[in-house]
C-alpha cells in the first residue's frame, strides 16, 4: 500500500472514531534516536497512565530512521513498536499509528506524545476530559500547559 493511501486511510478511521464516545486511548510516541531518554520517558509514563481508570491506553512507539537502542528499550519496556526507515516526525506517527490499530482496532483516539520527555504526563487525563467533555473533535496541548 501507498504511503499516501496509507494517510488516506488513517484519516478516514480516525475521522470516523472521533464520532464516537472514546473508551481506548494510543499514546504515540515518534522517536528518532532517543535512547538517552526513552526508557526514562516511559518509565514515568506506564504508571500514571495506570492510574487513569476510566479508560484503557496502548502505549506506540513509532521509530523513524533510528540508528540506536530505542527500538529495543521500547520493546523492553513492554510498548508496541512500530518502524518506518524514512527519518521525520510524521514518518514515526504513522508507524506508531499502524502498529496501535494492528494490535487495538478499536482505538477511539490518538494523543502524541514525546520521546524526548518534553512532555508532563500528568497532562494527559487533561486533555483527555477536554477531549471527552469539551465538545471538540480535536485537543492539542501545548509544551507549557495552563
Amino acid at each position: 500500500m501507498s504511503e499516501r493511501k496509507r494517510l488516506v486511510q488513517i484519516r478516514g478511521i480516525a475521522s470516523s472514531l472521533f464520532r464516537t464516545v472514546p473508551s481506548k486511548f494510543a499514546i504515540i510516541i515518534p522517536v528518532q534516536n532517543e535512547a538517552e531518554c526513552l526508557g526514562e520517558v516511559l518509565s514515568e509514563l506506564k504508571p500514571l497512565l495506570a492510574e487513569i481508570d476510566r479508560h484503557e491506553f496502548v502505549i506506540a512507539v513509532g521509530l523513524n530512521g533510528c540508528t540506536d537502542r530505542s527500538g529495543e528499550i521500547a520493546t523492553e519496556a513492554g510498548v508496541l513498536v512500530g518502524e518506518s526507515d524514512r527519518s521525520g516526525y510524521g514518518h514515526g506517527c504513522l508507524a506508531a499509528i499502524d502498529a496501535a490499530l494492528n494490535v487495538e482496532p478499536d482505538i477511539a483516539a490518538f494523543v502524541f506524545y514525546a520521546g524526548d520527555g518534553a512532555n508532563d504526563p500528568r497532562d494527559i487525563e487533561r486533555l483527555i476530559d477536554l477531549y471527552e467533555n469539551g465538545g471538540s473533535k480535536f485537543v492539542m496541548g501545548l509544551r507549557e500547559f495552563d
